[in-house]
C-alpha cells in the first residue's frame, strides 16, 4: 500500500538534502488550507487522543482478520470483506511480508500518486517491488491505518506512513483510494499526499507539518446506502456546486460553526472563517472550479476524488482526496489530500 510514497521516500533519504521555497501561500488558497486538530467524532491525525466507535467497527492497529495471503482472501465479496482485505493487506506491508502481500494485486493492477510526477507503476510484479525496494532503504518505515470507508468495491483510507530520512523521522498521512475487481483482487490504488511536507519534514524545516509518530485506534466504517448517506452525499454535491458557482452563502450554510478544516500539505488549520476566506481567495486563481470524482458515502462520512480547474483549455488540473465529516448536514470536519506543487503553472 502507498507504495509510491514509500519509493518516493527512499529517493529522499538520498537527495532530499536541499532547500526548497515555501510555497504553500500560493496552493493554501485552492481549496482551503489545515493542519490537525481534534474533532468530536473520530481521532484526527496528529492531534492525540482516541478515536470513538460511533459508526462502524473499530479495531486496534495491526489487527485485521488473522488470516493472510490466499485464506484472507476467501472472505465474503462484500463492502465488510473488502474493508478487511484492504486492512490485511496493509497489516502484511507494514510486516514486510511482501509474497503474502502481492496475492492481494491482479496481475496487471496499477499503483500512482496523482498530482506528483511520479510514473505509475503497472503490474503486480512491479508494484511489490517498489515496496521492497523501499523497504531496504528505509528499513525503519513503518504504516497505520487511522479510517477505513468502504463501499461496493471502492475503499477510501486515511493512513500514516512514517520513516528516518538522515537525522530526522518523518510522518505523513496519505489518502488512499483502492479499486478492486471482480475476483476482489486490487486493481487500481491511488496514495495522495504532498511530497513537499516529507521533504521538509526530512530537511527539519520549520514552514511544514510537524511529523506524526502514531495513529491511537482506528475506525472502520462500511456503507449501508441509507437515507443518512444519502442526505450527506446531497450536501456535499450542493458544496462542489457552491464553490464552482463562486456561492459564498451557500458555501457558508453547508459549513459547520465548528468546522476543523485540514489540508494535509498545510502547517495549520482553519475554522470556518478562515476555510471561506481561503475558498473565496481559489476563486480569484487558477483553481476556481472543483469538480467531483469517484465517492464514497460511509455513515456521518463523504470522500471525494476530486479535480480543481478553472474549465479552460489548456488548464493545469489539481487531483485532490477530500474527506469530509458530516453532522446534520453541514461540514463539520474535512481532510484534504494533494500534491502542492501539482499547482505550478496553473493558469489563470
Amino acid at each position: 500500500m502507498t507504495n509510491r510514497l514509500a519509493l518516493v521516500l527512499a529517493v529522499t533519504a538520498a537527495f532530499g538534502c536541499g532547500g526548497k521555497k515555501d510555497d504553500s501561500a500560493d496552493q493554501g488558497q485552492a481549496h482551503g488550507s489545515a493542519g490537525s486538530a481534534a474533532g468530536r467524532d473520530i481521532h484526527v491525525p496528529g492531534s492525540g487522543g482516541s478515536s470513538s466507535e460511533t459508526a462502524g467497527s473499530s479495531a486496534a492497529p495491526g489487527q485485521g482478520s488473522g488470516m493472510e495471503g490466499s485464506a484472507a482472501l476467501q472472505l465474503p465479496s462484500t463492502p465488510a470483506g473488502r474493508a478487511q482485505r484492504f486492512q490485511d493487506a496493509w497489516n502484511l506491508w507494514v510486516a514486510g511480508k511482501f509474497d503474502k502481500y502481492s496475492e492481494y494485486y491482479a496481475p496487471d493492477a496499477t499503483s500512482g500518486a496523482p498530482g506528483s510526477p511520479e510514473v505509475p507503476a503497472k503490474g503486480r510484479a512491479a508494484i511489490v517491488a517498489e515496496a521492497v525496494a523501499a523497504r531496504k532503504a528505509i528499513a525503519d518505515q513503518k504504516g497505520a491505518i487511522q479510517l477505513v470507508l468502504a463501499s461496493e468495491q471502492v475503499v477510501i483510507a486515511i493512513t500514516l506512513v512514517t520513516g528516518t530520512l538522515g537525522a530526522h523521522t518523518t510522518g505523513a498521512y496519505v489518502g488512499v483510494v483502492t479499486h478492486y475487481d471482480d475476483a476482489d483482487l486490487i486493481r487500481s490504488e491511488d496514495a495522495y499526499m504532498d511530497f513537499d511536507t516529507i521533504t521538509g519534514q526530512a530537511q527539519g524545516a520549520a514552514n511544514v507539518r510537524p511529523a506524526v509518530a502514531e495513529v491511537t485506534g482506528r475506525q472502520v466504517i462500511v456503507s449501508k446506502n441509507d437515507d443518512l448517506e444519502k442526505t450527506n452525499q446531497e450536501a456535499i454535491k450542493k458544496f462542489f456546486h457552491a464553490y464552482s458557482d463562486h456561492d459564498a452563502e451557500v458555501l457558508g450554510s453547508l459549513l459547520a460553526d465548528n468546522l476543523v478544516w485540514s489540508d494535509a500539505s498545510q502547517p495549520k488549520d482553519l475554522d470556518k472563517a478562515g476555510a471561506l476566506a481561503s475558498m473565496k481567495g481559489g476563486w480569484t486563481g487558477p483553481l476556481g472550479r472543483l469538480a467531483p470524482g469517484t465517492r464514497v458515502a460511509a455513515g456521518d462520512y463523504v470522500a471525494v476524488e476530486e479535480t480543481l480547474d478553472n474549465a479552460k483549455p489548456g488548464a493545469v488540473a489539481v487531483p485532490a482526496l477530500a474527506i469530509y465529516r458530516l453532522t446534520n448536514g453541514q461540514i463539520a470536519q474535512a481532510w484534504v489530500f494533494s500534491e502542492r506543487s501539482a499547482a505550478v503553472g496553473a493558469k489563470k
